[in-house]
């Protein structure tokens, strides 16, 4: 399973508003780039990736993500279709 926290961005970057942490897991960025879990960076949503079982935790604030608000404390599972399901 790989597990992200994403977050309000550290710093006020433009083009950067997410804060993106690895905490369990191997994730791939668009890119290609793997981080490891203890990966801490700044990013912009399109360089997110998406894949089947990605479990995400909402961090501090609260955050926009593919259209949508979430809250803080959030966890969201992506399903077989790449969508976000909000899970318990």
């Amino acid at each position: 399973m790989v597990l992200i926290k994403l977050s309000k961005a550290q710093w006020d970057e433009p083009g950067k508003p997410l804060r993106l942490q690895v905490i369990k897991g191997e994730y791939k960025l668009v890119s290609g780039a793997e981080l490891w879990a203890g990966s801490d960076l700044d990013v912009s949503e399109d360089w997110l990736t998406f894949p089947e079982g990605l479990a995400i935790d909402i961090g501090e604030d609260g955050i926009k993500l593919k259209g949508e608000v979430y809250s803080q404390g959030t966890r969201l599972r992506v399903d077989a279709s790449g969508q976000l399901i909000e899970t318990e």
